[in-house]
């Protein structure tokens, strides 16, 4: 589709070169386009899906991993390490939102929260995002209002699949979040062996 299949590199254009595609979306404001985080080039980087012309968004002293789209604004939220950066859309700049690059697990102030290993993250409207805090066993929220991280606690039941019936039972602990969807008004999370839903 885009990229070559004998080299790895950083090229714009077609064809183009990848390092290491670790997060693709689809872009909200240009519906036509792809969003890549390349991670070996420390770049976002746009596709556009009938001509596969790779683009350069930005390049950054920021090890772009796992990618969430604003879906009104067009900000990118981006997990890099254990930071979590926004992309400004209007602005074209990169800004660190959350702590360190050191693992830890604090809420507060974005500038002094620290997460471990945060894997997954979904933007939910105003102007909250969710962080899939794998290292630290927590679902976390970043509120840009508030300038500001939380963690969310909620019940949670389990999801397995059994002959096309969906079981589902009280779960205490939510143990390696890995990943994060919302789904109409249910919060999918996928953890180390399981996907649990809470509403």
């Amino acid at each position: 589709f885009a990229g070559q299949c004998t080299n790895s590199g950083y090229q714009d254009g077609s064809p183009a070169l990848f390092g290491y595609p670790q997060s693709i979306i689809k872009d909200v404001k240009e519906p036509e386009q792809l969003i890549v985080a390349d991670l070996s080039w420390r770049a976002l980087r746009s596709v556009d899906v009938r001509t596969r012309v790779v683009v350069t968004i930005v390049k950054a002293d920021v090890n772009f991993a796992t990618i969430s789209q604003d879906e009104q604004t067009g900000d990118l939220f981006v997990i890099a390490g254990n930071q979590i950066f926004r992309y400004i859309y209007q602005s074209k700049m990169v800004q660190r939102l959350t702590g360190s690059r050191s693992v830890g697990y604090v809420d507060g102030y974005l500038h002094n929260c620290l997460f471990s290993n945060p894997s997954a993250l979904i933007t939910l409207e105003q102007s909250s995002t969710l962080v899939a805090d794998t290292g630290n066993d927590q679902i976390r929220i970043i509120d840009l209002d508030e300038n500001a991280t939380g963690t969310l606690a909620f019940q949670l039941k389990e999801c397995t699949t059994s002959s096309d019936v969906i079981q589902r039972m009280h779960c205490s602990l939510l143990r390696r979040p890995y990943s994060i969807l919302r789904l109409n008004n249910t919060l999918l999370i996928g953890k180390r062996d399981r996907i649990v839903a809470s509403k």
